[in-house]
């Protein structure tokens, strides 16, 4: 049976299969866990640039272990590209279908390219040109990300907050994007006590952040709310419903030193939110 240049797989073929497999996982950790301060704009091209750099080696190469490297790479890293940049960037069932089908198109018609225009593909000079010219894009992007795209996070707290049951408003999160490509900011939290006698009772916290997809530079005001229950009331000694009290900034709401019967409020450290 003829294939293609196929014929010629052994048993070597496992380690090949392995590498690849790691080399895939290596490629989704660094897309949904490493890289955090990235534009997912920036973490989606440097996907899509392994896939088409893995394509473009595997075209040239004559070794059948390491043309199936190439490709098996190839293909995972789109894979892996495909679920990062759906997880930011599509939004309705749509553009999930629209995606898929474009996907289904691109690996059925690399399939036809490869079967019937093997001679014409680019040879290893040639590839080694492409994938060079590639990774300088990709460098350019990188460096452009890192000095020029950015955001400021500012927290601003009410003087007082009337206490109900439900949600209550403290303050506001004012958030503005520095530079041309989307950003994944860091929620940050502002964690919510109240103190009473004894210690600070801690309430909880809210976040503001998430995802700001435009390529221009935008700002963005959110409210910050935290939501008392019934229970809060029962069990917190000094907070009651109706209560109108002071609200004042700390550093310690986990600790004690806060004035009996006002509410802090603390700007915690940012925290990562990559899916």
């Amino acid at each position: 049976m003829d294939l293609n240049g196929f014929e010629r797989l052994d048993s070597s073929i496992i380690f090949y299969i392995l590498s690849a497999f790691f080399v895939v996982l290596t490629l989704g950790y660094f897309g949904f866990e490493y890289i955090e301060h990235l534009s997912p704009f920036t973490v989606s091209a440097i996907l899509f640039s392994v896939f088409i750099s893995s394509l473009v080696l595997g075209f040239s190469r004559e070794f059948i272990g390491s043309k199936l490297l190439a490709y098996m790479i190839s293909g995972g890293a789109y894979v892996v590209f495909y679920f990062y940049s759906s997880a930011r960037f599509v939004e309705t069932s749509n553009q999930i279908l629209g995606s898929l089908i474009i996907s289904a198109l691109i690996f059925s018609s690399l399939g036809y390219i490869v079967t019937n225009y093997r001679e014409k593909l680019p040879n290893k000079e040639q590839s080694r040109k492409i994938v060079a010219a590639i990774v300088a894009l990709i460098l350019v992007l990188i460096a452009y990300n890192i000095t020029a795209v950015s955001y400021d996070f500012e927290l601003t707290v009410q003087n007082e907050l009337e206490a109900v049951e439900g949600e209550n408003n403290f303050g506001q999160a004012s958030i503005n994007k520095h530079g041309h490509l989307p950003i994944d900011i860091n929620r940050e939290r502002a964690e919510v006590c109240f103190g009473t006698n004894e210690s600070n009772e801690r309430l909880g916290t809210s976040s503001t952040g998430g995802y700001m997809t435009g390529f221009s530079p935008e700002s963005k005001i959110e409210q910050l709310n935290i939501t008392l229950r019934d229970w809060h009331f029962e069990e917190i000694g000094g907070l009651e419903r109706g209560n109108t009290y002071m609200i004042a900034r700390t550093d310690n709401c986990r600790g004690d030193g806060l004035e009996e019967g006002v509410f802090g409020v603390e700007a915690a450290e940012a925290y990562s939110y990559p899916y």
